[in-house]
């Protein structure tokens, strides 16, 4: 009869013997991937073993086709179409790219606010069906200045300090994670992909790999504290600054917008930096 080998592969180059593998992530550990591998047969009786080499992908097509068997991911973003802007063309494009790699993703996001930039023409772009979760979040700034107003001034203070970090979007954690987990339980994701600024969603993002054991890609369209504009000061800088350690660390695949970024990512310990650039889609005709 046919044996069954178990050999474990790592990420960076997977080598399988046998013509029909079976690739899935391991949650036990978290980093490597187990491959089951069948020998053919042929009529004659003794097995033909095969070598097939999947070799080295960039970016997120090769950490995508890490875990084979179940394919749907988690898109954490706290702005998405009808919702306008340059980052929510770049997520907008992941949720309609992906199925075509033979991903299903479903996007969490906030409920629209207003005074923000629309562009409703981007929804033209997205797959029929998109499991879409929009989550209300909370105004901890407004909040805070309420309760100031009506004599509460310590609580109504750190409200509004609270409010101001990681940013603005800071009110929308507790629905999101709420939400967040009952929708990657519906929708069976085996990744959480999330994608900033603003920063909250690298926050929910993080929160949610680790509640329900899932790799995590954080997508950085920019840099946080090494990013030229960036205005922190004094205690807001060092949280900052250990915050984005932390994500770049717990990470199991960040991605930039350029080679620079990604190497001040590698540099800053993040396990695993790959580059994937902001583009504009060429006319096809």
């Amino acid at each position: 009869a046919a044996t069954v080998r178990r050999p474990v592969v790592h990420a960076d180059h997977l080598e399988v013997q046998g013509d029909r593998s079976d690739l899935r992530y391991n949650r036990s550990n978290g980093r490597r991937l187990v491959v089951d591998r069948d020998d053919d047969r042929d009529s004659h009786g003794p097995s033909i073993p095969h070598s097939v080499s999947y070799r080295r992908f960039s970016g997120l097509k090769q950490f995508m086709t890490m875990a084979w068997t179940q394919r749907s991911l988690i898109l954490v973003t706290s702005r998405f179409p009808p919702a306008g802007g340059s980052g929510v063309q770049r997520v907008a494009k992941w949720a309609s790219c992906l199925p075509a790699l033979g991903w299903s993703p479903g996007v969490l996001t906030m409920r629209e606010r207003p005074g923000y930039p629309r562009d409703p023409s981007l929804l033209a772009g997205l797959p029929e069906g998109l499991p879409v979760e929009r989550t209300r979040a909370i105004d901890a700034w407004v909040l805070g200045a309420v309760m100031e107003g009506r004599g509460v001034q310590a609580t109504g203070r750190a409200l509004r300090l609270a409010a101001s970090f990681p940013d603005a979007d800071v009110g929308w954690v507790p629905s999101a994670i709420v939400r967040g987990l009952a929708l990657a339980r519906r929708h069976r994701a085996r990744v959480v992909l999330s994608s900033a600024p603003n920063w909250t969603a690298h926050l929910v993002g993080s929160l949610l790999a680790r509640l329900l054991g899932l790799p995590w890609v954080a997508d950085f369209r920019d840099e946080w504290t090494d990013h030229p504009v960036f205005d922190g000061r004094g205690l807001h800088a060092r949280l900052a600054r250990r915050l984005e350690d932390a994500w770049l660390a717990q990470a199991d695949l960040v991605l930039a917008t350029s080679e620079a970024s990604r190497d001040r990512f590698r540099e800053r310990g993040a396990r695993r930096a790959e580059v994937i650039r902001n583009g504009v889609e060429g006319d096809s005709s």
